[in-house]
């Protein structure tokens, strides 16, 4: 069951001091319930691995909701990821300074 608003925030692990946080909202918009997620201090040098990661996870939750079931699960989600992490690595190249 949805209750909309709700938040989790939860530190998912800590390296070299710095911790990394994931954070997911639910937000009401109408008879809809948006989810937000959010990943902070995570390495720039891995930032396309964790986009791609999540974009697979956040299509197999909407497929899931959807109900339709994956019949390749758990290998489609390596599959789906190799597909996604190109286009995520090309978005993430670029010197993220200002």
């Amino acid at each position: 069951m949805c209750v909309p608003p709700e938040q989790l925030r939860v530190t998912t692990w800590e390296e070299e001091g710095t911790e990394h946080v994931v954070s997911a909202e639910l937000l009401a918009d109408g008879d809809r319930t948006i989810l937000v997620i959010e990943a902070s201090e995570l390495p720039r040098d891995m930032l396309y691995a964790y986009g791609a990661g999540w974009q697979t996870h956040a299509e197999d939750l909407a497929a899931n909701l959807a109900g339709e079931e994956r019949a390749d699960w758990p290998a489609g989600w390596q599959t789906r990821w190799d597909e996604l992490a190109p286009s995520y690595r090309e978005m993430t190249v670029a010197p993220l300074e200002r």
